[in-house]
């Protein structure tokens, strides 16, 4: 195994602006779980909450945006 190509590889998704989302509850739920006395992590939203359809909507209108510069 290429190690120093799979670290790259690590920091390059960390450091994705797409994966931000995806990134920051990562590490809430990272932090959570190595300092759980100290993380500030909350638990994920409901998949049938508001904040889970304002993600959506987000998404929807993102790709829109995406799909009129092309």
């Amino acid at each position: 195994m290429d190690s120093e190509r799979f670290y790259n590889s690590i920091l390059d998704l960390l450091d994705n602006a797409d994966e931000k989302q995806e990134v920051d509850e990562l590490l809430l739920w990272w932090n959570h779980q190595i300092f759980p006395g100290q993380s500030s992590a909350r638990p994920a939203a409901p998949a049938n909450s508001a904040l889970a359809r304002i993600r959506a909507i987000r998404a929807i209108k993102k790709a829109a945006m995406g799909d009129s510069l092309a």
